[in-house]
Parts: C-alpha cells; structure tokens; sequence
C-alpha cells in the first residue's frame, strides 16, 4: 500500500508538472526552443539532478502531448525505480536528439530506428483525419522533433561566440545563444580594432580613473610596470632566460 501510494503521488508531480508545462508550449516556436534548449544537455558535464529529471520529464511529455501525439509513461515497480525516464535515459536521448541535429544541419538525414511506435490515424466520422503517434517516449520525441524541424528549420542555428557550439532558435537576427556570448564577441572585436600599444595605454588610463576615483587624486600614485617580452634561446641563442613561471623578460635584459 506504502507503495502504491508513492507511486500515486509520483504520477500526480508528473501529471501536475506536464499541465503546466502544456501552457508555455502552446506555440510551435516555444516548443523549438524547449527542444534546443533539451539538445544542449548533450555539452553539459555534471549529471542531472533529481530535480532536473523531475522537470525535464514533464516537459518533455508535454511537448509530446501538444503535438499531438500519445507517449506511454514509464511506470515503475519499486519506490526506487524514477516515474518516466531516469537520468541516464535522458541523457541518451539528448545525445542522440543532438547527433542526429547536428548531421541534419550538416546535410544529412534525419535518421529515426522505430521501435516501440504505431501510427495511428482518427477515423473521418470523428472529424477531420488527425495522424498522431502512440508510444515510448523517446521514439515519438523523435518524431515529433522531426515534425516540428521541417515547419521550423530556418530558426535554427549554431551560437556565432567564440569557442561555443550550442544550438540556438533564431528570433529576428539573433546570432548568439546567450548574452555572455554576445558580449565577448563584441569585447573581441573592439580589442581588435586597437593596436597592442594602444590597447595597452587605454588600459592603464581606465586603470589610472578607477583608482582617482577609489583612493582619489592626492592619495595617487602609480607606477608602469616594465613590460615583459616573451624569449627563447632560439630567438637569440646567448640571451638569459629568466627561469620563473612565465619564462618572459623585460626588453632591456634581451641579448645580455
């Protein structure tokens, strides 16, 4: 009984969490984006939280059933079985959801091993035929992302920062994923547009302000630190190399 009533609860935190998952999904933009959101999972290192599982499994059966498809939860035997997908089946399939991104943007094909799947289509004396899929959840989130990529797939793009590779939906001309990336890109190119010299001495006027302001004007002293050049005895073989940790010397000490 002490199980049963765990499980009952279990399945009433998931019913409740897909409910309220099914009123930001009402749009097929905000369902790309819950998409993407799940396929950069596939870069992340740490494990997922109970919590996180708990969440991701409510959206994602609510982004199933929007769609209108009929995923199968997952019911489990002991208390210490997870209800729906566990943390390593979530993990996989975001792996796999972003592989098969990745290829398709690439050029490829979306390629979906059905398993576990049947086609259903309404009877006309219901309405208009409606086709859905009846299922796991992983095959019909498959299908279902193959569905909403072909209504959406201009959206889609990879983050233009440096060094990052996450996938984004593009609003308007949105090129980067977060504002972290957008803002190194910016602070990169205006570097670029600077001299070594002149990056230098506007870095030391900016340095000079902050401590006017901090210590104030009376109180200020500063000092240019001799700038350190990088060697090696290949460069010129008789030059002493300073043996600390950057291994770098200052001009004059260069040819000694």
């Amino acid at each position: 009984m002490a199980l049963r009533r765990r499980v009952s609860a279990g399945i009433r935190k998931l019913v409740g969490g897909i409910t309220a998952a099914e009123k930001r999904l009402a749009t097929s933009l905000q369902r790309l984006e819950l998409l993407v959101e799940f396929t950069n999972l596939a870069e992340r290192t740490q494990p997922l939280s109970p919590e996180d599982v708990e969440h991701w499994n409510a959206e994602l059966y609510a982004l199933t059933i929007v769609s209108g498809h009929q995923p199968h939860p997952s019911h489990r035997k002991t208390a210490s079985t997870p209800l729906g997908l566990s943390a390593n089946q979530l993990a996989s399939l975001s792996t796999d959801l972003r592989a098969n991104l990745d290829r398709w943007l690439a050029g490829g094909l979306w390629v979906i091993p059905i398993e576990n799947l049947r086609a259903l289509l309404t009877s006309p004396r219901h309405g208009p035929p409606r086709a859905s899929y009846a299922g796991e959840l992983g095959p019909i989130l498959m299908m279902a992302s193959r569905d909403l990529l072909a209504r959406e797939a201009r959206r889609i793009a990879r983050c233009a920062g440096p060094d990052c590779s996450r996938l984004l939906v593009r609003r308007k001309r949105g090129a980067y994923c977060s504002t972290r990336c957008s803002q190194r890109a910016r602070t990169l190119r205006h570097r670029a547009s600077f001299s070594e010299e002149e990056w230098r001495e506007r870095r030391h006027v900016y340095y000079e302000k902050k401590l006017r302001k901090k210590k104030g004007a009376d109180k200020l002293k500063v000092r240019r630190n001799r700038r350190l050049l990088p060697v090696t005895p290949t460069e010129n073989p008789g030059a002493k190399v300073r043996k600390n940790r950057s291994m770098r010397m200052r001009p004059e000490e260069i040819g000694q």
